[in-house]
């Protein structure tokens, strides 16, 4: 499968640094020549590098994607410019858009050890429900209801522009009236902290997960440093996801007024039918805003704080590192009812130039995606490497979970005879330092590649910076097992 490079001529478009690799797709800070004298930003995005997929199934979900983005007209959503052949696959030309996503905003707020005002925050959340609102009841050209659902909203996938005005970007995994059939049953595909439980226990997806993962995001926007459901593994978190033993919303946004929290308790209930539509959650969302002795932000006051960040991480640039997409820290399990849960890493672009929207051309032929969710299930479960599974979080796979009582079962046995990172071992995103944790995917990633000194480098300066960190020390353990001499490192 053709893959995109940087610095390389695709037609007028010519690609430059490589925003985000995932295993299903790429994305490329791009420019294309408008007219001799001018040269317009745009975004590029291909397949990715995953391995053990049939290439013409990453293509196949490219080519929906565009076929979504072309369905869609609103200032709310990344707007799809133009579409080119890529060899056997297809490259996606985006609007580059001039501003900051709201994981940004959120980690740039965590280094100062701030967090997001709340009129700054429901301004947010209300222009989220209205973008939603929109996708839920988007029409085709004929009148028809095209039955959208995003399926990964995330802070990840939210980017707000210095006008002060908010995008979803990512339509990947998201689901429509043009599905046959349920191409994701039996597939849990999304941000672990953001699954609605009926997605965790594989019940049909509807409109209603996109409320629960919102009102994730609201808890995020109104001062809860993480998901109110991430725990330290990746099964912790889904059972948190279902169970009835959950912390309430008050509890977790103690100096947000009762009026939003009981709204946002609305939206994290576990049965999906008990969730409010987002039409009526806007209705109820303007009514609680009332409430509110400050209000929600205006557009103005918005884009004049997203400015002042922008300024602040600037000045601040040459002691911080650069924002970057939360990787997933788990590979993909299955649960008990047979749902595999797949992690996945978001996109999440830099500020460039505001880029221009021309002509689209004739859309592709409609794909069918009956074999769709049959595909990637064989993929996962029979034909995926290891090593794939690996690459994205360096946990192996895991199968069901163990009873309880079975405390002392051993672990099973890989193919390169190297131990099982154990449960405890993994942590989510928000427990570990980002720049820990960019290290030991540096290493990990040198690890899959066979550059075994390039991954000590790295791990050893993860190991520098938190000692006690248990993954960093079961991957030093691994280069051994594999045969890397460290001690001649060391003298070296």
């Amino acid at each position: 499968m053709s893959r995109l490079r940087p610095s390389t001529q695709y037609g007028r478009y010519r690609t430059e640094g490589c925003l985000r690799s995932g295993a299903l797709s790429q994305l490329y800070a791009a420019t294309y020549t408008k007219d001799p004298e001018t040269q317009v930003r745009c975004i590029i995005k291909g397949p990715g590098h995953a391995k053990g997929i049939e290439p013409d199934l990453v293509h196949r979900l490219l080519v929906r994607e565009g076929e979504i983005l072309a369905a869609l007209d609103h200032r709310s959503v990344v707007r799809l410019l133009d579409r080119f052949d890529l060899g056997r696959s297809l490259g996606m030309v985006l609007e580059h858009i001039d501003g900051l996503s709201v994981a940004d905003i959120l980690r740039s707020l965590k280094r100062r050890q701030d967090t997001l005002p709340v009129r700054i925050g429901l301004a947010i959340f209300r222009q989220l429900v209205e973008a939603l609102a929109y996708l839920h009841s988007a029409k085709d050209a004929q009148g028809q209801p095209l039955l959208l659902r995003h399926c990964d909203v995330t802070p990840g996938n939210l980017m707000l522009t210095y006008e002060g005005e908010l995008k979803i970007l990512d339509f990947g995994i998201s689901q429509w009236r043009a599905d046959r059939t349920n191409f994701s049953a039996g597939l849990c595909l999304g941000t672990p902290g953001y699954f609605a439980p009926e997605q965790i226990c594989g019940g049909p997806s509807t409109d209603r997960a996109d409320v629960f993962a919102a009102g994730v995001v609201a808890c995020r926007l109104l001062g809860a440093a993480h998901s109110p459901f991430a725990r330290r593994t990746l099964k912790d978190c889904l059972r948190a996801t279902v169970g009835s033993h959950r912390p309430k919303v008050q509890d977790i946004l103690r100096h947000c007024p009762s009026a939003i929290t009981d709204l946002i308790e609305q939206m994290l209930q576990v049965p999906a039918l008990t969730r409010p539509s987002c039409a009526a959650l806007l209705q109820s969302l303007a009514g609680a805003i009332d409430e509110v002795e400050d209000g929600a932000a205006s557009r103005v006051e918005l884009s004049m704080f997203l400015r002042g960040l922008a300024l602040k991480d600037a000045a601040e640039a040459p002691r911080t590192s650069s924002p970057r997409a939360p990787s997933s820290s788990q590979g993909p399990i299955r649960t008990r009812s047979g749902v595999w849960v797949v992690p996945v890493t978001k996109p999440i672009a830099k500020p460039r130039v505001p880029s221009q929207t021309r002509d689209l051309p004739p859309l592709a032929s409609s794909v069918a995606f009956e074999d769709l969710g049959a595909a990637l299930r064989q993929a996962l479960q029979e034909d995926l490497p290891e090593s794939w599974l690996e690459g994205e979080s360096g946990i192996p796979p895991q199968g069901d979970p163990a009873p309880a009582e079975a405390k002392d079962t051993k672990p099973a046995t890989r193919k390169d005879n190297l131990p099982e990172a154990a449960p405890e071992d993994v942590v989510l995103v928000d427990d570990q330092a980002e720049d820990v944790e960019v290290l030991i995917d540096r290493g990990i990633e040198a690890i899959l590649d066979r550059d075994f000194r390039r991954a000590y480098v790295a791990l050893q300066s993860a190991r520098q910076a938190d000692p006690d960190n248990r993954i960093v020390r079961a991957n030093l353990q691994r280069l051994q097992q594999l045969g890397f001499d460290s001690t001649q490192e060391a003298c070296a």
